[in-house]
């Protein structure tokens, strides 16, 4: 019996309805809709060496059946795809390119390929290992709350390890989603992680246009980055995107962005800032450092993304292992619950050595202040009207110093010191002189000069009458 004599009706891809065999674009969303194979496939034996025997599940991309492998002796998943696929020639070449290069895989975390082919009626098909679990759209369902982030971390860890190798070969996924994330179970197999279908939504896309209208595009509209959307040339980057919604959805239990439209959806992605795990859900308390990774993964601009998955995984490992930040406590004021981010360990150290250098600095201008008012204060502390109350002092038999010239006019004037005292009655009011301390060094040009001249034109700014500076001249000149 022929496969392609086995047909059912019509199904959108995009919202899982069915039609009659006559529909060809879904009523509903103006996708268009393709046609799976009927159950009765079971029995039948695929191009001579797969028994059918049962079947596992459906999708917008074809059936999986369990099958028996004849030549060795053993049980398989048998993948077929739609039969419109093999309708289309690039299709065909772009699905055998990509199920060969994902044959050679080998990470423990990836599914192992065995066989893939195209049957005399032209139907494709993938043979893989069988495995026992549940997907992890199934394990988010079946729990019914959102992940601990460790556990979250720890599965996007063993993605992680997929990919790294499968990017080295030059294989994209291009539809990582919960449905392609199978979580195996069975002893010492805790949430053990293989990534199933590299490659396989490219082949999808051969009869698929883009949300924007132009090109094609590949994968599933919650999950795609916001290049994969606009058919543009993808690179690691985009799985990690997609990535990134995923453990979105995990911790917040729903994803980051939900237009009730694909286009919607995909402007969301182009045009606004990824929310926060806490917005989205602030009954969850993550790392604060989780949170910017998520915001990194969900950039729209590629390059504002780790550039690839070992780099992500270096970053989830920190994380994991509390070396960048720890949690943000959850704190409730007057009925509102907000989670208060705590700066990471490095970054709150960094802030009290720049705060400890900061007082160091501020109390060597403190003291540098201080020193320079003392001395203002020593030198020249003396005011006018104490000035002009003190007599002259001279010191017999001791020659004549000259006094440091004052900066500015308003500063006091120095002593004048004659070589004898002229009578009282005569004597000028001029200052006090301090004779157990040495003259000060002398900071103008003007103290070279002789020092008689100076002291006159000292005491000629104070006023000093003309009759009285010539009779202290005179008095110096004997």
């Amino acid at each position: 019996m022929s496969a392609w004599g086995q047909l059912m009706n019509r199904v959108c891809p995009e919202c899982g309805r069915t039609y009659e065999a006559d529909v060809l674009k879904c009523p509903a969303d103006g996708s268009p809709t393709y046609i799976l194979l009927q159950d009765d496939l079971i029995g039948q034996t695929i191009d001579g060496r797969f028994t059918v025997k049962e079947l596992i599940g459906k999708g917008g991309m074809g059936a999986v059946y369990r099958a028996y492998q004849l030549s060795m002796d053993r049980d398989v998943a048998l993948k077929v795809l739609r039969p419109d696929l093999a309708s289309n020639e690039e299709a065909v070449k772009r699905f055998l390119r990509e199920a060969r290069a994902a044959s050679k895989l080998t990470s423990p975390h990836t599914i192992t390929v065995f066989d893939f082919g195209q049957t005399a009626s032209g139907l494709l098909y993938i043979a893989m290992e069988l495995l026992q679990g549940r997907s992890l759209a199934r394990l988010m369902e079946d729990e019914g709350h959102p992940i601990e982030w460790p556990r979250a971390v720890r599965i996007i860890d063993q993605v992680l390890d997929s990919l790294a190798e499968a990017h080295q070969a030059g294989v994209l996924h291009r539809d990582l989603k919960p449905d392609n994330i199978f979580i195996l179970e069975g002893p010492g197999k805790q949430d053990f992680v293989k990534v199933l279908d590299f490659g396989i939504a490219k082949i999808q896309g051969a009869n698929t246009t883009s949300l924007t209208g132009t090109g094609i595009t590949f994968g599933t509209p919650t999950y795609m980055s916001p290049e994969q959307a606009q058919a543009k040339t993808l690179d690691a980057r985009s799985d990690l995107y997609s990535l990134g919604v995923v453990l979105f959805e995990m911790l917040a239990g729903k994803p980051p962005f939900d237009g009730e439209t694909p286009l919607a959806l995909m402007l969301q992605k182009v045009q606004e800032q990824p929310p926060t795990v806490f917005q989205v859900n602030p009954q969850v308390q993550i790392p604060s450092s989780l949170d910017s990774l998520l915001t990194m993964l969900l950039a729209t601009n590629p390059a504002a993304r780790p550039r690839d998955a070992l780099t992500l995984k270096t970053l989830l490992a920190n994380i994991r292992d509390d070396k960048m930040t720890q949690l943000g406590p959850v704190v409730v004021r007057e009925g509102v619950t907000q989670r208060v981010q705590v700066l990471p360990p490095e970054e709150s150290a960094g802030a009290r050595l720049r705060r400890h250098w900061l007082f160091v600095f501020v109390g060597i201008v403190l003291a540098v202040v201080a020193t320079g008012l003392t001395l203002i204060l020593v030198g020249g502390g003396q005011t006018d009207s104490q000035v002009s109350e003190a007599p002259v002092v001279a010191p017999e038999e001791k020659p004549l110093a000259a006094p440091p010239t004052p900066a500015t006019a308003t500063e006091p004037a120095a002593p004048l010191v004659a070589p004898a005292p002229p009578p009282a009655a005569h004597a000028p009011e001029v200052p006090t002189a301090e004779p157990q301390l040495p003259p000060k060094k002398a900071q103008s040009p003007r103290a070279k000069r002789p020092p008689k001249d100076e002291d006159i034109v000292k005491l000629l700014k104070r006023g000093t009458r003309s009759d009285d500076l010539l009779k202290l001249k005179r008095g110096g000149g004997h």
